[in-house]
């Protein structure tokens, strides 16, 4: 069965992340200071 059509709101976008499994706490560490260094520029920017 086909997976059901995205929904599309202008200027919204998510982010999905499943199953990630971290090898280390410092790999873990790591992907949230780059998801929050992302997180910090894109509000800054206005969007």
């Amino acid at each position: 069965m086909a997976r059901r059509p995205r929904i599309d709101f202008t200027g919204y976008h998510h982010i999905i992340n499943r199953g990630v499994v971290f090898e280390s706490k410092q790999g873990k560490e790591n992907f949230l200071k780059i998801l929050f260094k992302i997180l910090k520029k894109y509000q800054r920017s206005g969007n």
